[in-house]
């Protein structure tokens, strides 16, 4: 088992389909509350729970969803990303960016490095991802096999969710200048393939 801990726990209760801001919400607090300097992402000290501050968590969330562009049918994955960017942006952190993938080996590297990361997941056999949540371990058993653990952000859900990777889409996940190194980086190769 390789589980990340103190990683919030917070409930999709204040934004109808909130579901990706409740998990950047989390994702959020994480790292304000476990990186160092990192203190300034989140106004106050982010609870590690739902319920020991209530008020927190809902500011929080509707702060998150504001940025994501969020509404009442859900939020689209560019928009999730983008609203992450812009926020870590904005509060100093802008060396840091998204990364989306769908490779679940990318997900166990991040767990393995110590980072949580939101999950795209499929639910009740929808044929199209329809729900976030925050993945913080991996574990694998003799009978069972290889199972995510997550945090699910519903109140029938609550703990650490043990999810079946049948039920993987893809990640985002923080990384020091993630995205943009990957552009900067195929600019210059197309740089040097146009002047060749």
């Amino acid at each position: 088992v390789q589980k990340i801990v103190e990683t919030p726990e917070y409930y999709n209760e204040i934004i109808y389909n909130g579901c990706a801001p409740t998990s950047g919400a989390m994702l959020t607090a994480f790292y304000d509350r476990v990186v160092p300097n990192w203190d300034d992402l989140v106004i106050g000290i982010p609870p590690l729970h739902h319920d020991d501050d209530p008020i927190a968590v809902y500011n929080l969330i509707t702060l998150m969803g504001n940025y994501m562009n969020s509404t009442f049918s859900g939020t689209k994955i560019t928009d999730m990303n983008t609203g992450l960017n812009e926020y870590f942006n904005d509060h100093g952190h802008g060396d840091y960016s998204v990364v989306w993938s769908k490779n679940s080996i990318d997900y166990k590297s991040v767990i393995w490095s110590g980072n949580p990361a939101i999950m795209a997941i499929y639910t009740d056999s929808s044929p199209v991802p329809n729900h976030a949540v925050l993945g913080i371990g991996t574990s694998v058993t003799y009978m069972i096999g290889t199972r995510y653990i997550v945090r699910y952000n519903w109140r029938s859900r609550l703990g650490e969710y043990s999810l079946n990777p049948a039920l993987f889409y893809g990640i985002s996940y923080m990384s020091r200048w993630g995205e943009k190194m990957k552009k900067l980086i195929l600019a210059i190769i197309f740089m040097s393939l146009t002047i060749n």
